[in-house]
């Protein structure tokens, strides 16, 4: 099960709803996981939704620092 699987279930959704990824702003332990999930997936089990979604949070925490 990838990190999205998770995300969604932690937030008590049984499938994405159509929002900006960026919406759900991930918690900094929440995204302190989905990296080091990143960090050790391979080309074989990386599931592109959690890719997606380290980008929208990395663009929404880039964005709020200017």
């Amino acid at each position: 099960m990838g990190y999205f699987t998770t995300l969604l279930y932690n937030r008590e959704l049984s499938k994405h709803d159509g929002r900006n990824l960026w919406k759900y702003s991930l918690s900094d332990d929440e995204y302190i996981e989905l990296v080091k999930i990143l960090q050790y997936s391979t080309e074989w089990d990386l599931d592109p939704r959690d890719a997606a979604i380290y980008y929208a949070e990395w663009w929404r925490r880039k964005l709020e620092s200017l």
